[in-house]
């Protein structure tokens, strides 16, 4: 089973530096991160979850990347951050559709913000998509 989550970071000044920041922080307090396959892509970061014994590994990795929002130091000052996370899972699914479910699912956790910080992809997010085509 393979997962794909997307995730949205922003914080008050440069994003860019945010989203480094929060990555940093994210392989310095999260065992294995390091060595997951990251891609960074316009406000987003994607990692690529492979091989899973079941769902729920992919929803802890998720929470405990939730749990890592907040305040953070980046350039020596104090900078409030939020984080939006989509998840998709699958057994079968190619990692292009995954990696899609996980933006939309992230787009929907967005939508319902500060309540909350992450959302697993539905077939329901889908029609909200076509509601606001």
């Amino acid at each position: 089973m393979d997962a794909v989550l997307a995730i949205e970071v922003t914080g008050d000044g440069d994003d860019d530096l945010v989203r480094s920041a929060f990555a940093e922080l994210l392989r310095a307090r999260e065992p294995g991160l390091p060595d997951l396959p990251v891609r960074l892509g316009g406000g987003e970061v994607t990692i690529v979850l492979r091989d899973l014994v079941s769902a729920s590994s992919a929803y802890d990795v998720a929470g405990a990347i939730a749990a890592e929002a907040g305040p953070l130091v980046v350039s020596g000052r104090l900078t409030g951050m939020t984080a939006s996370i989509g998840v998709a899972v699958s057994d079968t699914l190619p990692a292009e559709e995954l990696t899609r479910r996980a933006t939309v699912a992230m787009h929907e956790a967005r939508r319902y913000a500060p309540q909350t910080s992450w959302a697993i992809w539905r077939e329901s997010f889908d029609l909200h998509l076509a509601d606001a085509a």
